[in-house]
């Protein structure tokens, strides 16, 4: 899920991240971030929050390379007062709708949503 954040205090990022989590249909058990001073109110999230080691971005390497492709539509120093929700919307459908290796050429929705049916029946 991609999201716009307006500012990286910790109760604004725990309301968005408690956005999130509601609008799931399939639970979210964890959550893992770095360091950042935004995370401060996690242990008011209500799920397990693991947190990487300082400058160990190999740690989380599936939200850096997210954060990489992210990056080809929205480069370093993009001013999202002037995105629309319409643009973000739009290349988060692309980024889920993509084929990766990972999922033996799936998309992170069929795997997603095929995981959701499958705990259903």
């Amino acid at each position: 899920m991609v999201e716009k954040i307006e500012h990286k205090n910790a109760k604004y990022i725990n309301s968005k991240i408690k956005s999130i989590l509601n609008r799931t249909e399939k639970p979210i058990r964890s959550i893992t971030t770095d360091n950042d001073l935004a995370f401060a109110n996690h242990h008011q999230l209500n799920i397990d929050v693991y947190f990487t080691n300082p400058y160990s971005s190999q740690e989380k390497g599936s939200v850096e390379n997210r954060i990489g492709q992210l990056r080809r539509f929205f480069p370093k120093r993009t001013n999202f007062d002037e995105v629309s929700e319409s643009q973000i919307n739009k290349v988060e459908h692309l980024l889920n709708n993509r084929p990766l290796k990972m999922f033996n050429y799936k998309t992170p929705n069929e795997v997603y949503f095929s995981n959701t049916l499958a705990l259903m029946n």
